[in-house]
């Protein structure tokens, strides 16, 4: 059985964790999103030298300059954050709902555990110690948010 996005974003209005969690990753997407929009502001021109490897070792493979990868990372960066935060969210929201995962530390500690994994997947050009450690507070505000959501309810 496949399971598509468009099915895992159906189940964000299912339990009071799915809302939660959906909520929740909004709010943090917005929050990282934002974070790595000022970091490829700031590190324009690290980000413009590793775009213009990718487009040279690449070759014609890629018919965009270097400048145009550039803006669409980003103008896209944000939003794309944006999603694949709520759709985490959601998937952070059925997993604490099927193992009934209610109390704060359990929550906590599953948000700052996946605030570790993004932030060792995540690429920007800043140290990686900062990335972990943006990733690890980014999805520490996910955790209390999803706390008082569910409490709340």
């Amino acid at each position: 059985m496949a399971i598509s996005i468009k099915d895992i974003y159906a189940k964000r209005n299912t339990s009071t964790y799915t809302k939660a969690g959906f909520k929740s990753g909004i709010v943090t997407g917005i929050l990282y999103g934002i974070t790595a929009f000022i970091v490829i502001l700031l590190y324009k021109e690290k980000v413009l030298l590793q775009l213009d490897a990718f487009v040279k070792s690449v070759g014609k493979a890629v018919p965009m300059s270097a400048i145009a990868l550039y803006n669409l990372a980003l103008w896209v960066s944000g939003p794309a954050t944006i999603l694949l935060y709520s759709l985490l969210g959601i998937i952070f929201g059925l997993m604490c709902d099927k193992y009934r995962l209610e109390s704060t530390w359990k929550i906590l500690s599953l948000s700052l555990l996946v605030g570790i994994v993004l932030g060792l997947v995540t690429h920007l050009p800043i140290p990686p110690v900062v990335i972990i450690l943006s990733s690890m507070a980014a999805w520490l505000v996910f955790g209390v948010l999803f706390r008082l959501m569910i409490k709340k309810d």
